[in-house]
């Protein structure tokens, strides 16, 4: 079985990698390196456009907490020069766990009936 991915492994994993590519770069020797993350503040805010607080104080949060933990983070904005295809993409995620969600919903009410009638025959 697998274990849940936590946040502490997630910096864990950001640390390892940056100390890995200072120990190949013979010209930052006995420098230390942060590791750095960019967070897509496109992709965060159309997870986020709807909870209380707004996508940008959640980015806001969610940015803070990396660099609590010693993370560099870089908030990358594409803007109006987003292309169609990431905006496609993030609409196409929505309908696939939307879907999802119906699929679970019939599939409760297809147990249930199935129960009911089990227990008038």
């Amino acid at each position: 079985t697998s274990a849940p991915l936590l946040f502490v492994h997630v910096i864990q994993i950001l640390k390892m990698r940056a100390n890995r590519v200072r120990s190949d770069d013979s010209t930052t020797e006995g420098t230390v390196r942060r590791a750095v993350l960019d967070i897509d503040a496109n992709q965060v805010g159309f997870n986020f456009i709807h909870k209380p607080g707004g996508e940008a104080h959640l980015l806001y949060i969610c940015a803070t907490l990396f660099l609590k933990e010693g993370v560099d983070v870089c908030i990358v904005a594409d803007g109006p020069s987003r292309h169609d295809s990431k905006r496609a993409s993030s609409t196409r995620k929505a309908d696939r766990l939307r879907n999802a969600i119906q699929w679970t919903k019939a599939r409760i009410e297809l147990a249930t009936l199935l129960l009911n009638n089990n227990n008038i025959i």
